[in-house]
């Protein structure tokens, strides 16, 4: 799993929060439908269920985000990395990790 959290944090509780917003029926009847309410029920969680939301959440992004990288790698989109890599090497720039 590729992971650079802390460029991403922020962005990614945005976009749990806005996926959260379309979760709006259980069992047949409204639960919440705005952010704001999502908001406010997180607000309103013990310590113990929003560590455990916040980690659902960010399970849930890194998912999401290894299923993009899995599209774009196999549509080509990422092949100039491999490009790059190879020409990197082709040149003797790369150094050992």
């Amino acid at each position: 799993m590729i992971q650079g959290y802390a460029g991403n944090a922020l962005y990614k509780l945005s976009q749990s929060i806005y996926y959260l917003t379309n979760i709006i029926s259980v069992a047949g009847r409204l639960v919440m439908s705005t952010v704001e309410e999502i908001k406010s029920a997180i607000s309103a969680l013990s310590k113990e269920d929003y560590i455990h939301l916040r980690e659902w959440l960010s399970e849930k992004d890194w998912e999401q985000w290894d299923k993009e990288i899995e599209r774009d790698s196999a549509s080509g989109k990422l092949d100039f990395l491999m490009e790059e890599a190879v020409a990197e090497k082709n040149q003797g720039r790369l150094s050992k990790l």
